[in-house]
């Protein structure tokens, strides 16, 4: 296999592991939050237990730990609002541009496997879809719950660092 240079001092490893959670990468040195080094085997955070995500579909897509970790805090950063951003959208600009927003949404809670705030915003671009988009309060209250039942988990799974704030 091919070496993967990981260390900042430029310490070249072999990539044998057959472990389904790292995808064939070795153990690599990282920081953790106290600054010590560690290998990132021992020091990624536990993922399995975000509450909503398909942790193995996550990472065929991902292949990394960290770099997962990293992307579901931008989801939920980049789209904690993501309901009111649909209200907006329809209020303002119209039901395409709301769909829009909604497909924008499903399709990066998609990527990352979080499966209800996809389903949620999926929901929504079908009623925007439909010829009855009106009083889609439902779906945009299931939305906003799911984003910040999302938040809560991820949080949770780094519970000596808050990610995220839940607003």
């Amino acid at each position: 296999m091919a070496p993967i240079n990981s260390e900042p001092a430029g310490r070249i490893i072999e990539a044998q592991s057959n472990d389904p959670t790292t995808m064939g990468r070795a153990p690599y040195p990282v920081r953790d939050v106290d600054g010590h080094w560690r290998d990132s085997a021992s020091s990624a955070p536990s993922l399995a237990s975000v509450a909503g995500v398909d942790m193995e579909a996550a990472l065929r897509r991902v292949e990394d730990h960290e770099l997962l970790l990293e992307l579901l805090a931008q989801l939920a950063v980049t789209w904690r609002d993501g309901a009111g951003r649909v209200a907006r959208a329809l209020a303002v600009e119209g039901r395409e541009k709301a769909h829009d927003v909604a497909h924008a949404l499903a399709g990066v809670a998609a990527t990352l496997a979080v499966g209800r705030v996809r389903d949620a915003a999926q929901r929504i671009e079908a009623r925007l879809e439909s010829p009855l988009c009106e009083g889609i309060d439902d779906e945009l209250t299931e939305l906003e719950a799911a984003l910040a039942s999302f938040v809560a988990a991820l949080n949770e799974a780094q519970p000596r660092k808050r990610l995220v704030s839940p607003t």
